[in-house]
């Protein structure tokens, strides 16, 4: 399907399926959006990115842009709150002021029942190592705002996305 003159990160040349929110879709929110109406079509986007449970290790280095914080305990089960601030990362007040990006990324439960936050950290830091490159960081932003302010997303006019399809676009740019 692809030809010669490619090289480094993976590629994806997808023939998507006609379901908009299902399978490994490699491609902008407007255009994850009207894949089942339009049918099938290819899309080129480097979509390697990591999931949330992989940056969350304790031996995974963070791109440069952003810190890890501390592990406090050795184990790998507490990190401090030294890391990159998440909400002067991202904006809104969905976790408490001082709560760090690696903080939220591990995150299970009431606070975020979802894990959009986490899903949010890991495509931040797959966006800055280069793994991702389907979206900028101010259309991931405007995701999490939107998520925030509404409980939602509009990637397009007329199309609301659940925080459950939030999840599962974000999920898509993973590998």
């Amino acid at each position: 399907m692809l030809k010669g003159g490619l090289s480094g990160g993976a590629v994806v040349a997808a023939l998507v399926s006609r379901q908009a929110l299902a399978g490994a879709v490699c491609t902008t929110a407007s255009g994850f959006t009207s894949l089942a109406a339009s049918g099938p079509r290819t899309s080129q986007y480097t979509c390697s990115g990591y999931s949330p449970t992989y940056w969350a290790q304790q031996s995974t280095a963070w791109p440069a842009a952003y810190t890890k914080g501390n592990f406090n305990n050795g184990q790998g089960t507490y990190i401090d709150n030294t890391g990159t601030n998440f909400n002067q990362t991202f904006g809104g007040s969905k976790f408490p002021a001082a709560t760090s990006m690696a903080n939220v990324i591990r995150q299970v439960g009431s606070g975020d029942p979802y894990r959009i936050g986490g899903y949010v950290v890991a495509a931040a830091l797959n966006l800055a190592s280069g793994r991702v490159n389907v979206m900028d960081f101010t259309r991931l932003k405007a995701i999490w705002m939107s998520y925030v302010n509404t409980g939602s997303y509009v990637p397009t006019a007329g199309v609301t996305w659940t925080p459950g399809q939030i999840v599962e676009y974000l999920q898509s740019t993973m590998t």
